[in-house]
């Protein structure tokens, strides 16, 4: 490949190079400042998920209790008639339902 002169020679423009240096390294410095910053926020938003994690880990316990509730009614709806035990598993659970809106329970108590 021959060598093509350049119409202009580089000591020609010494203060444009060092121009584009200040620039290349000013862009240099401010990627590293915003990479900077958004490590600092994703630490932020990975704490506060954790944090939420533990939350919800602590709140799973209510309808465990809530759990237990209903199947105290639902002994007790078996309880209160004894040929309700020798229904299907499915009758068993219609009948629950009914019997839950008749005595006016909601699901939610």
């Amino acid at each position: 490949m021959p060598n093509l002169p350049l119409p202009f020679k580089v000591s020609d423009f010494p203060s444009a190079l060092w121009i584009l240096l200040g620039l290349i390294v000013f862009l240099q410095i401010v990627g590293i400042l915003q990479r900077l910053a958004l490590g600092s926020r994703l630490k932020r938003l990975q704490r506060q998920l954790g944090s939420r994690r533990s939350e919800s880990k602590t709140d799973a316990a209510t309808p465990a209790a809530a759990g237990t509730e209903q199947a105290g009614l639902f002994e007790e709806y078996l309880d209160e008639d004894p040929q309700r035990k020798l229904l299907s598993k499915k009758e068993q659970f219609d009948g629950f339902r009914k019997w839950r809106s008749e005595k006016g329970l909601n699901w939610s108590k």
